[in-house]
């Protein structure tokens, strides 16, 4: 099941260079606040950690915590910290930075990251969603090839297992027609209707989205159908379903080379979405996915169909760069 994590929090101080801050990227993220350096109005932070240069190693212990990342240069490291010194730190050891810079003051630590370099890396440590963190991240390669590092999604269903191989049309056997295919003879059975106000409890729900964020685009569509028809396939569940279901087909057809195909699946979830968002009103999460990011995530795979190119590659492959990250908060 997912959890309910407190956003991040971003103190920013107003000197800090906008054009050389790592985090400025960040901004607009659902997960990700931004304060500005004093705060005036500090928000309640019983439940989150500071990121540190010192103090006990950031954990698993801290999974249900939020994080606060305090963001200017180390010159003003000790002022700010004092503003925040009740809140607990946690510290990042044993990372490498692949920032190219060094403190002409002298007070960069050992183990100095940069601030989305520490944010990724606590992102890491704890089990969270780290894509679209390094997307602007000028030195994000050097950085995760240095410290051995991936960007790899949360699981919402981990106890369900991955397939053996994702079902790409004449690539791959046909999970359920080919005589070679890992689900063949079965015959699968509907799962319950999902409840909307209960979706976490919907196993297959969770284990779609654990599919499309690893890259078995036609896996989490079956899963996703099966819902759609248990419930109805009309209604704004069926039609919300049927919308991630043409992002799952948007994702085959990427790896199939087809960019028309990549281009009408998501032209259609995205008029889906649309119209599920002028039914809901101000509601601006159904299901546990925001509207607003599934919208601008469908036009921008419509936008960048033409880019597609020929795949020959079996294996799974991720060709999307944003992660379906359910959450409860509005």
């Amino acid at each position: 099941m997912g959890r309910l994590i407190p956003p991040t929090i971003i103190v920013r101080h107003p000197r800090e260079n906008p054009r050389k801050c790592s985090v400025m990227p960040l901004r607009g993220r659902d997960d990700v606040r931004f304060l500005s350096y004093p705060v005036k109005e500090r928000p309640p932070m019983d439940a989150y950690v500071r990121l540190a240069a010192d103090g006990p190693q950031l954990s698993v212990a801290d999974a249900e915590m939020g994080i606060l990342l305090l963001d200017g240069s180390w010159r003003w490291a000790a002022a700010m910290t004092r503003d925040f010194q009740d809140v607990p730190p946690r510290s990042l050891h044993g990372w490498r930075t692949a920032y190219p810079r060094v403190s002409k003051l002298g007070t960069d630590p050992d183990n100095g990251l940069a601030s989305i370099e520490a944010l990724f890396v606590a992102y890491h440590l704890l089990g969270r969603p780290t894509a679209g963190l390094l997307d602007s991240y000028r030195w994000a390669e050097e950085f995760l090839r240095t410290n051995g590092l991936s960007v790899e999604p949360v699981r919402f269903a981990p106890h369900r297992g991955l397939p053996p191989y994702t079902f790409v049309p004449g690539r791959t056997p046909h999970p359920l027609r080919d005589p070679a295919g890992h689900l063949f003879g079965q015959v699968l059975e509907l799962p319950p209707p999902l409840n909307p106000s209960h979706w976490r409890d919907s196993e297959a729900y969770l284990h779609g989205i654990d599919l499309f964020n690893r890259g078995y685009y036609w896996e989490a569509h079956e899963a996703w159908e099966g819902l759609w028809r248990a419930a109805g396939r009309t209604g704004l569940v069926a039609d919300f379903l049927k919308a991630l279901i043409k992002l799952a087909a948007a994702g085959v057809k990427v790896r199939q080379g087809q960019p028309r195909g990549v281009a009408s699946h998501a032209a259609g979830a995205s008029e889906l979405f649309l119209a599920i968002a002028g039914q809901l009103g101000d509601a601006p999460v159904y299901l546990g996915l925001r509207l607003r990011d599934l919208l601008a995530f469908a036009e921008r795979i419509e936008k960048q169909a033409e880019n597609v190119a020929t795949d020959e590659d079996r294996g799974v492959k991720v060709v999307f760069a944003h992660f379906l990250n359910p959450t409860d908060r509005a």
